[in-house]
């Protein structure tokens, strides 16, 4: 049962941080003074959050020994601290070299997560309490993972296919595991937050900010702008981007929002902004009422409320055509440099071409191969005018005309065609961060705008730091980007 509770445990453990970081706790330790520096990780992420320990026993990768569960708030079980007490020493050997010690870390707040490679949640608690850390990264909050009785390197192979940034310390007899519990501590190293299970993980951001956050966007001047991305926004992540669904509750908020917009165009206007080509995600979403911008910006249309997907007239922006033959070109001449790899998805969008290398086993090796094949194709064909440049992203690399912009330059459109009094941007990855910085500068030059933006996290991957950094707001999956649409449209 321990998985559960491990995710369970450090979700609420987060909230504890979340709270202590904003009520300026900016001093911490055990006790010795020296402020040392943790020796550098590797390239690796987190396992974040405690599976606590209540009886002493660890979890191993055999899965040998009793099952940790969380201590109830405020009770402790026998022979672990409470609330309000010291934290025990840790002291541990860190991935890559070095050590972890809980003492150098005095004058900041600390958040401890026991973790396992075999442990599938904790698959799922990495790209939440990434959330957390990049969030409070300026307030000092420092997130340590602690693996327990597994060797160094399934650890750190592990961590980096997760592409782990966080210290990862090995507890290797389970020892420092049997001492602890899932807690955050505060400045002075003492525990501040027990936790016990729940049935279901809060998102990121709490409920009340959320609720906050709706509050705003509903009372402000009509008319409301919503835009969201697609992929990992209003569709779980696929490896495969042929197969992408949209989630169920998202597209349930969606048709709400939908909804309301028709009867009511001046009070609201729904777009889903995507890097795909319009039909195909029109096709995917099929929810009326929508205006649908594909190929970041460079097409439109607006699919009435009760037509067919199928139906939908693309508007695409001609100055760009004069692209289309190199596009082309290089979509082929590249694919056939890299021998057509399984892993390699060639998407042709008229004056853009991306090739997406999400399916290859590591993907920056893939990424990087596709980047220096175009240098190839570009020299070999002489196609180094071809006026297309690199837009932003992780698992794919997109080439679009020079001057087309992207995402930031789509939403300044849409600002300048609706000039709402609110807008919210809701994304995951590289190209959404266009489209904060758009939202961002909005509010900044009219503070009477509401602007909102909104990361949602992947299960499997978590959302770059350069989108955290620039979030009001953070979701968890497309399902809760669905529970947010749904609550707004009760509020209009």
């Amino acid at each position: 049962m321990w998985p559960r509770l491990s995710i369970i445990a450090g979700l609420l453990a987060g909230v504890a941080v979340a709270l202590l970081v904003l009520g300026g706790i900016l001093a911490f330790a055990p006790e010795r003074g020296s402020a040392a520096t943790p020796a550098p990780v590797p390239s690796v992420t987190i396992p974040i959050l405690s599976p606590s320990p209540a009886g002493g026993s660890s979890p191993g990768a055999s899965g040998s020994g009793a099952s940790p569960t969380a201590g109830a708030s405020g009770s402790g079980s026998a022979g672990l601290f409470h609330v309000g007490e010291p934290a025990p020493a840790l002291v541990v050997p860190q991935v890559g070299g070095g050590t972890i010690d809980l003492a150098n870390l005095r004058g900041k707040p600390v958040w401890v997560n026991f973790m396992g490679t075999y442990c599938p949640p904790c698959l799922d608690e990495f790209p939440l309490m990434n959330g957390f850390a990049a969030r409070y990264a300026d307030d000092g909050l420092v997130v340590l993972a602690i693996d327990v009785k597994e060797e160094e390197g399934a650890v750190a192979a592990f961590a980096e296919r997760l592409s782990a940034t966080f210290p990862i310390g090995l507890d290797s007899d389970g020892s420092a595991q049997a001492r602890w519990e899932a807690l955050a501590l505060d400045h002075a190293g003492r525990r501040r937050h027990a936790v016990t299970a729940a049935d279901e993980p809060p998102s990121i951001s709490s409920p009340a900010e959320l609720a906050r956050g709706l509050d705003a966007l509903a009372a402000a001047s009509a008319p409301l702008l919503v835009v969201a991305d697609f992929d990992g926004t209003l569709a779980v992540g696929a490896r495969d981007p042929a197969v992408a669904v949209i989630e169920p509750v998202a597209q349930r908020g969606l048709r709400a929002l939908a909804r309301v917009a028709t009867e009511r165009p001046a009070r609201l206007h729904v777009a889903v902004l995507t890097g795909r080509v319009v039909s195909d995600v029109v096709a995917r979403v099929r929810v009326g009422g929508v205006e649908y911008l594909g190929d970041h910006g460079l097409e439109h249309g607006t699919l009435a409320r009760g037509a067919r997907a199928e139906h939908l007239r693309v508007v695409t922006d001609r100055a760009f055509d004069a692209h289309r033959s190199s596009a082309a070109n290089l979509a082929d001449a590249v694919a056939d440099e890299l021998g057509s790899p399984p892993w390699l998805f060639v998407e042709r969008k008229g004056p853009s071409v991306a090739f997406h290398v999400r399916q290859a086993d590591d993907v920056a090796v893939a990424r990087a191969a596709v980047v220096a094949a175009i240098a190839t194709v570009e020299t070999r064909e002489g196609l180094r005018d071809h006026g297309l440049a690199h837009y932003r992203g992780r698992t794919v690399v997109d080439l679009r005309p020079a001057h087309a912009g992207g995402k930031r330059e789509a939403v300044e459109r849409l600002l300048e065609r609706h000039r709402p009094g609110a807008v919210v941007v809701l994304g995951d990855e590289l190209s959404d961060v266009d489209a904060f910085e758009a939202v961002i500068a909005a509010r900044r030059a009219n503070a009477a705008i509401v602007g909102t933006t909104v990361a949602v996290q992947g299960a499997r991957r978590p959302a770059p730091n350069e989108l955290l950094r620039v979030a009001d707001l953070y979701l968890g999956s497309p399902r809760e980007v669905g529970r947010l649409l749904l609550a707004l449209a009760q509020r209009l």
